[in-house]
């Protein structure tokens, strides 16, 4: 959880380990100016608002969203309505009608007038139809693709809220780096500011004949290590600023001014950290994004399975369907025709590889439920893992800390036994590069323990907070 941390600060760790810090380390780390200091709260809220990959997560639930819609959508009615003009050509409609002159006359001839005889074909032809088929709400189809699509959503949301947590925890992690790499940084810069002072009095000491040459290429060497890791210093600097910006979808090269953070910064995880591992396991376990998420996994193999067996089940179908159609004119009053029908399907044909298709859906059922109970137990113990790890880090940053209270005053010690003429050089270089890494290291664990905090929240999910478990 923390090698994300660790990887931006190793390289400028253990070059600075090398390296000689002579002066006492009270100075405070220089923050790169910019226009104004950005706080961990508006860091995160910058990256959930511009991240291009929680965009996407939230894009992806949009999806989410109008598929159980639609899959609602599914038990109200369908229909159409169409209109159709049909004209015949010239020929046709004279051949088709040439008999009604011929019957009007014969019933004139038998004494009967005012007979009207509707043409056999029409020149023009309009003809609308209203068509509205309807599924029986208890139909398995319908039922089976609403809870696929439920499962569906439930998964999307806990994805995205997983997607945020993640985010969040990546955003700490690159802001905690940017902050260590440039303590780090200072530290390596003392290195070599100490590293100069002590050369310039020893070669100050060999022109009286008071040193060796061999004391005086020591601070030589000890100055060209402590030059090498204030450069891998400034490179960690810099990626680690450059990884803060692509999170907060800024240009690579923006200023950044950083708020320095502390424990009151992760007060939640603090609160989580606070609670019993296993009932704080347990709500994991049960209540995360995570967990939320692999439940709807096995949610969604259960719908498919009931989908599968909407092919060896009847289903009842509804449809109703209305004409009107006039010739000759655009009026619709014409004739009018309508039908319902009730409609009762059964596969026969294709039963038996339907059926086939319902076992294997119940197998993947099956699956899925000892894959989602495995993973829930990872995710237990995951939970310990973050625990355990924000407890160790703790109590290594507590030693880390008091090393370097001891380095800081051992080193002073020293420092007035070498003016004092009782120590040599070589001594004096030993425990200033002691110091450096106690230092540096302290650093590192800092940071390492804030990173243990923000993972265990993260793991837990931005929403379930020391109060929710109450």
């Amino acid at each position: 959880m923390k090698h994300a941390l660790r990887g931006a600060l190793i390289l400028a760790m253990s070059c600075a380990a090398l390296a000689a810090a002579g002066t006492s380390p009270t100075a405070t780390p220089k923050l790169l100016a910019a226009p104004d200091i950005l706080t961990l709260d508006e860091a995160e809220e910058s990256a959930l608002e511009h991240n291009a990959s929680i965009r996407a997560s939230r894009a992806a639930l949009d999806a989410s969203v109008w598929e159980s819609r639609k899959s609602w959508m599914a038990f109200l009615p369908a229909g159409s309505f169409t209109s159709s003009v049909t004209r015949v050509d010239e020929n046709s409609y004279e051949r088709a009608n040439q008999a009604v002159g011929g019957l009007e006359q014969m019933f004139e001839a038998l004494g009967i007038s005012g007979v009207e005889i509707e043409p056999f074909l029409y020149r023009n032809t309009y003809r609308n139809s209203l068509t509205v088929n309807q599924q029986f709400p208890l139909n398995v189809n319908l039922l089976g693709q609403r809870g696929l699509a439920g499962a569906g959503l439930r998964a999307s949301r806990a994805g995205h809220e997983a997607s945020r947590s993640e985010l969040i925890f990546a955003v700490r992690q690159a802001y905690f780096g940017v902050l260590a790499a440039r303590e780090m940084h200072e530290v390596a810069r003392e290195s070599v500011s100490s590293a100069e002072n002590r050369l310039s009095l020893a070669r100050d000491k060999e022109e009286l004949g008071m040193l060796p040459r061999s004391d005086v290429l020591r601070w030589e060497t000890t100055l060209a290590e402590a030059k090498s890791g204030e450069l891998a210093a400034a490179n960690g600097v810099r990626l680690a600023e450059m990884e803060l910006n692509r999170l907060l979808g800024r240009a690579f090269d923006a200023p950044l001014a950083l708020e320095r953070v502390g424990e009151r910064s992760l007060s939640s995880a603090l609160e989580l950290a606070a609670i019993d591992p296993e009932e704080l396991a347990g709500r994991i376990g049960s209540e995360s994004p995570s967990a939320r998420a692999i439940q709807a996994g096995s949610d969604a193999a259960a719908a498919g399975k009931t989908l599968a067996l909407s092919g060896i089940t009847p289903s009842l179908h509804f449809s109703l369907s209305y004409g009107w159609q006039d010739n000759d004119t655009v009026e619709f009053d014409g004739d009018r025709t309508w039908s319902a029908t009730a409609l009762v399907t059964l596969p026969v044909f294709d039963l038996m590889g339907n059926y086939a298709s319902w076992r294997k859906a119940a197998a993947d059922q099956r699956r899925a439920e000892y894959e989602s109970a495995d993973a829930l137990d990872h995710l237990r113990l995951g939970a310990w893992a973050s625990w355990l790890e924000v407890v160790r880090a703790r109590e290594d940053l507590a030693f880390r800390e008091s090393a370097e209270r001891q380095a800081r005053e051992t080193f002073e010690e020293m420092e007035s036994r070498y003016e004092a003429g009782q120590v040599a050089e070589f001594d004096l270089v030993d425990v200033q590069v002691g110091l450096t890494a106690a230092r540096a290291q302290a650093v590192a664990s800092r940071y390492d323990y804030y990173a243990a905090l923000a993972a265990l929240e993260s793991l837990a999910g931005e929403f379930l907070t020391m109060e929710e478990t109450r």
